[in-house]
């Protein structure tokens, strides 16, 4: 049961993480790239490090 709640933790704080180095990164981009650029970086950062979590590459 702890071993379970452990790895639960763990992929959570790896998914914040992941999350929160994204938002820093679109906070640093250039002006010149525009929201909906950055909103799809966003989502294939998330879907990488997702598939990375469930060992799905």
């Amino acid at each position: 049961m702890f071993e379970c709640l452990k790895e639960s933790s763990i992929v959570f704080l790896d998914i914040m993480f992941g999350i929160f180095i994204n938002y820093i990164r679109i906070k640093r981009a250039s002006p010149k790239i525009s929201s909906a650029a950055s909103n799809l970086h966003e989502k294939v950062f998330l879907l990488a490090k997702l598939s990375k979590l469930l060992h799905l590459d």
